[in-house]
């Protein structure tokens, strides 16, 4: 690969080089990953666990929004509320998570 010509050999040469060590670090894997930021999400459900599954949901919309298309892990159960009324059982649950490019 000639990115441009010089009279001088040995500089376009290392020119070359020092190019393909660019490429080569910019595509290894260790270089393109990223800290995933940590995403929160809510939800309500009857069951603790299924208000769980709302709340990621929710934050798999939310990281979906910024490109993070990946699996998503729970960080922290941030909070559990019963809010439960005299007719219904409900749960209200959050969570922190952070998901996979």
């Amino acid at each position: 690969m000639k990115l441009f010509t010089m009279r001088r050999t040995g500089v376009g040469l290392a020119l070359t080089a020092g190019s393909l060590a660019l490429v080569t670090t910019l595509g290894s894997p260790a270089a393109a990953t990223e800290v995933s930021p940590v995403f929160g999400g809510t939800g309500i459900g009857r069951s603790v666990e299924r208000g769980i599954q709302k709340a990621m949901d929710d934050v798999e919309v939310s990281a979906r929004g910024e490109g993070w298309l990946g699996e998503c892990t729970i960080l922290a159960v941030t909070l559990i509320e019963d809010i439960s009324g005299t007719t219904f059982t409900a749960f209200r649950v959050s969570v922190d998570a952070t998901c996979l490019r």
